[in-house]
């Protein structure tokens, strides 16, 4: 998970080189930071990055993405890392069109399921009020199989 955070803090940095439009922030529970996924690292990475920071491209006002990241488990007890994703980008029909538009990012989502990689089957949807009020206009959920989780000594 730490890979993770560091390419999306350098990614959202390389945005911000020129304009400074986006505020971002990656916030994973204590729990989950010594977590290990178990799919395609490199597709989530750019899933998580073009789903969060690269929407900035189209933007010439700032801008806010947050991704929340939480320890799950399914019905059968298996863990799995839950992402809450939410920008400020565009209400979620304009986000959706902007996401799916690029084949290389279709590409990336379909590399994901193959490893059990689970996207909210409604896509990007209105946030929760509280979320609202803190300025987001377009929430999505995924869920990521995860295991391995490095015991304490």
């Amino acid at each position: 998970m730490s890979e993770i955070g560091r390419f999306l803090e350098k990614a959202s940095d390389e945005y911000n080189k020129e304009k400074n439009l986006l505020e971002f922030i990656f916030e994973p529970e204590k729990e989950v930071t010594s977590c290990r996924v178990l799919t395609y690292v490199n597709s989530l990475k750019n899933v998580l990055a073009n789903y969060t920071i690269n929407p900035i491209v189209h933007e010439s006002s700032p801008c806010r993405s947050k991704i929340i990241a939480k320890l799950t488990y399914d019905h059968a007890g298996f863990e799995s890392i839950g992402f809450r994703l939410l920008t400020s980008f565009a209400g979620p029909g304009e986000t959706n069109k902007r996401i799916s538009s690029g084949q290389k990012g279709l590409r990336e989502c379909l590399n994901l399921e193959l490893f059990g990689v689970e996207f909210d089957k409604e896509g990007w949807r209105t946030p929760t009020k509280l979320e609202q009020e803190a300025g987001y206009k377009a929430a999505c959920n995924l869920s990521v199989p995860s295991g391995y989780k490095p015991r304490r000594r």
